[in-house]
């Protein structure tokens, strides 16, 4: 017997039995249970966790721990851009990867420093089942060393496991620092098949595209 089954609650005790039937009748098992797993309601991860991994094809970022700016764990990282928007032109770069515990629709978030020294067009990239989005970030502003969380992927699917991750690359027209710091990942939930919904990030500049 085999059966697939949706819609089930996390961590949550089932019953069930199983019907056997032929021409002379049928028959039932006695009662089984099962417990589904936890799921995760967030996933945060910092760049100082094992979940962050450094992609650059040389170096790395550099570490920074300036008391009185805002962060996420011990430092933060920075790197200075290329100057050039094309992602081939990038030698820094870095990956966020959740552990997905179920095929779900979430919200991403990534977290970094902004200032007079900041990058106007950091370019995060999503990767989601069934395709990737870019979100190009204004990390710049007039006041020094403030950062917060900022949304960069609305409703999007991703599978169970480890195929899904934020990555954050230096290639950018803008030769100021890009800052790196944490992602996480809000699971709302829903149908994961349905398409995703269009995107905005806090300047409005977006693409996005299906594999």
């Amino acid at each position: 017997h085999s059966a697939g089954l949706t819609g089930l609650a996390p961590n949550t005790l089932y019953h069930y039995r199983v019907r056997s039937a032929n021409p002379a009748g049928a028959t039932y098992s006695g009662d089984y249970t099962f417990t589904t797993t936890d799921v995760e309601a967030e996933i945060l991860i910092d760049n100082t966790d094992p979940r962050w991994t450094n992609t650059s094809t040389s170096g790395g970022w550099t570490i920074r721990n300036l008391a009185g700016v805002p962060k996420i764990g011990a430092n933060y990282l920075t790197a200075a851009a290329t100057g050039i928007p094309q992602e081939s032109s990038a030698n820094k770069s870095c990956r966020w990867t959740p552990n997905i515990a179920a095929f779900s629709i979430y919200d991403v978030w990534v977290y970094y420093q902004i200032g007079p020294n900041r990058n106007n067009a950091a370019p995060y990239k999503v990767f989601y089942h069934g395709g990737s989005l870019t979100s190009v970030q204004n990390q710049y502003s007039p006041d020094p060393e403030t950062g917060g969380w900022f949304q960069i992927g609305w409703d999007l699917p991703f599978a169970a496991g480890t195929s899904g991750y934020v990555q954050l690359a230096n290639n950018s027209a803008d030769t100021r620092l890009i800052s790196a710091d944490a992602a996480k990942f809000i699971r709302k939930g829903g149908d994961p098949s349905a398409p995703s919904q269009p995107v905005v990030t806090d300047d409005g500049l977006f693409t996005a595209s299906r594999d």
